[in-house]
């Protein structure tokens, strides 16, 4: 059994690739004790949009800084996509000139592996890379994501044309975790009918599976296993590096006990599991089973805008709709709205809010800390109030209107609209009519909403374009398609500086306000939002 441990390769998907070098150097130091064959030390993604870590780099200046246990001299791997490297084309001289960005000739190099991660539509063209990197000096593996008896058979020539090759061998990755024993059997099987040379498998733990899934495949002949410790790595983890070393102590002749891999686990990894929670729970169970890429579930549990309903629904909607199986941002943004396309709406915004000025109600705990200074404040200059989903926060009679807008969120809380009295506004074109069936005795008003990839809002009598499907962008669009005086905020606090959501909002905000008809906008509770400010007490002498 050979063992690649992949734990700040993998693991980054929690910490943006960032690891302290106290962690490291430990980390690094249990590796060496255990004798794993390899450290998947992390990426080197070619793209460099937004700010990661070192390791998602792991450039080879980066490495010569890095102090390497000589036990683990010539075992240092790192990890590409093969989709950085080809495009519809496949411009042999593109690829070539985007692989000799990244890589040097191996002799000047800490990387002995590189394993190329590649999706079944990327396998025919990965040759080019491969070889190129062969030539290069290094052990080259190829890594087949979402890996299935039936995947495999459909590229099972291409994968013949590497066979006596020099590839060092073929990895097969559960990217959804949700392989059974029988599953890995026939996987194995397939694989076998085309491919002779050493075999991997990289398990995932969506199921509780990892492990045995490892095990399993080793008994079938699979020779190199992937793992990490405590199982850290995207969406519910991998199989756990510290339970193979165990399972295997006779075959590999290592004790996890005599290492110092549990004192790093004490000191280091259970923290950052509470901190991170990753590891089997219902919801990536729930998303193996529908084959539902794991990533969607991890974004969604770190997102406080997301209800466990939401993330349900999110699942349902994938499953019945056939997606989810390939990991997109703009998936789950969008809620599978195709961009620009035109939804239409019959309510018109104006009949209602014309000239007065809209206070937006959000689900922040300032809300509930000024309650009555907010109540107070509605009261005595009578703004129209909406209100933003099924968020309870003031006195409902305050309340006018309530927006909603992402199809996924609507159809999660659907059932729950009729515990409120005021009025939804949605673009009811989005939603199924299922679902608009279970309101039918309702007031519902229907403004559309478009969304484009411009950055850009407009706004008709009766519908709006914008950029994402977040409600307040929602709201927003209907205060100034009613030809509002002003928008006022409360509840909107925020996230610290460093938070995606933070800088998703801002930008959002800064799109808004450079948009035609835009209207000022001041928040009467304090936020970290980059608009003003004015506290709701100064209204009240």
């Amino acid at each position: 059994m050979k063992l690649i441990d992949c734990t700040l390769r993998d693991g980054g998907y929690y910490t943006n690739w960032q690891f302290s070098e106290n962690l490291v150097s430990k980390y690094l130091s249990a590796m060496e004790e255990i004798k794993v064959d390899y450290v998947e030390i992390g990426f080197r993604f070619f793209s460099n949009e937004g700010f990661k870590g070192a390791y998602a780099h792991t450039s080879d200046c980066f490495l010569n800084e890095l102090s390497i246990p000589d036990g683990l001299k010539n075992k240092i791997g790192v990890m590409v996509n093969a989709s950085d490297f080809l495009s519809d084309s496949n411009d042999r001289k593109q690829v070539l000139t985007k692989l000799n960005q990244l890589f040097k000739e191996k002799i000047e190099s800490k990387v002995s592996l590189v394993r190329v991660a590649t999706h079944y539509q990327d396998f025919p063209n990965c040759k080019l890379i491969v070889n190129h990197l062969i030539s290069l000096g290094y052990k080259v593996g190829l890594n087949i994501m979402q890996a299935n008896a039936n995947g495999i058979s459909l590229i099972g020539n291409e994968i013949k044309s590497f066979d006596n090759s020099s590839l060092e061998f073929l990895y097969l990755a559960d990217s959804y975790g949700s392989l059974k024993p029988s599953d890995i059997s026939d996987l194995i099987t397939e694989t076998r009918k085309y491919w002779s040379g050493n075999l991997g498998i990289h398990a995932h733990d969506s199921m509780g599976n990892a492990v045995n899934n490892s095990l399993i495949a080793f008994e079938l002949g699979v020779n190199w296993i992937d793992s990490t410790v405590t199982g850290m790595g995207r969406g519910p983890g991998n199989a756990q590096t510290e339970y193979l070393v165990i399972e295997s102590e006779r075959l590999r002749k290592v004790n996890l006990y005599s290492s110092s891999l549990p004192s790093l686990i004490d000191n280091f990894f259970i923290g950052l599991k509470k901190k991170y929670d990753w590891g089997m729970n219902n919801y990536y169970y729930l998303a193996a089973k529908y084959n539902v890429h794991p990533s969607y579930i991890q974004n969604m549990i770190s997102d406080p805008r997301y209800s466990s309903e939401d993330i349900l629904q999110t699942i349902k909607y994938f499953y019945e709709h056939g997606k989810g199986q390939v990991f997109s941002e703009t998936e789950i943004e969008t809620a599978g709205i195709q961009i620009n396309q035109t939804n239409n709406g019959s309510w018109n915004p104006k009949d209602y809010m014309n000239g007065k000025e809209v206070l937006i109600i959000g689900p922040g705990s300032s809300v509930i800390e000024h309650k009555f200074a907010i109540e107070s404040y509605i009261l005595r200059l009578n703004p129209f109030v909406i209100a933003l989903n099924t968020s309870e926060t003031i006195n409902e009679d305050l309340i006018d209107i309530r927006s909603a807008c992402h199809p996924l969120r609507i159809i999660a809380e659907i059932s729950n609209y009729s515990n409120f009295q005021q009025p939804f506004v949605i673009p009811k074109s989005l939603i199924d009519e299922a679902s608009i069936k279970k309101i039918n005795n309702l007031q519902i008003f229907d403004y559309g909403m478009n969304i484009n990839n411009e950055g850009k809002f407009t706004y008709n009598s009766t519908n709006c374009s914008i950029p994402k499907p977040i409600v307040l962008a929602y709201s927003l669009a209907i205060a100034s398609s009613a030809q509002a005086i002003k928008v006022t905020l409360a509840g909107f606090d925020g996230y610290g500086s460093d938070n995606k959501k933070r800088k998703e909002i801002d930008n959002l905000l800064e799109q808004y306000c450079n948009s035609d008809g835009s209207l000022e906008i001041i928040s009467i509770t304090d936020t970290s939002y980059e608009i003003p400010v004015k506290s709701v007490y100064g209204f009240l002498t």
